[in-house]
């Protein structure tokens, strides 16, 4: 998934396949993750980098 065409070799080889049903999950699990990651970083943020914690 790092690579320039991470998703799109995922979608190509699914689709060459004929498994939409796993294509449509790898799709899913991908958003689902990425959504948990910036949820959690966001977290990550506000928590050590708090603006009113820091002497501004």
């Amino acid at each position: 998934l790092i690579t320039p065409t991470g998703i799109g070799d995922l979608i190509t080889f699914h689709r060459s396949r004929a498994d939409y049903a796993e294509m449509y999950a790898t799709i899913a699990s991908i958003i689902a993750l990425s959504t948990l990651t910036l949820v959690f970083l966001q977290w990550v943020e506000v928590r050590v980098f708090r603006p009113e914690s820091r002497g501004a």
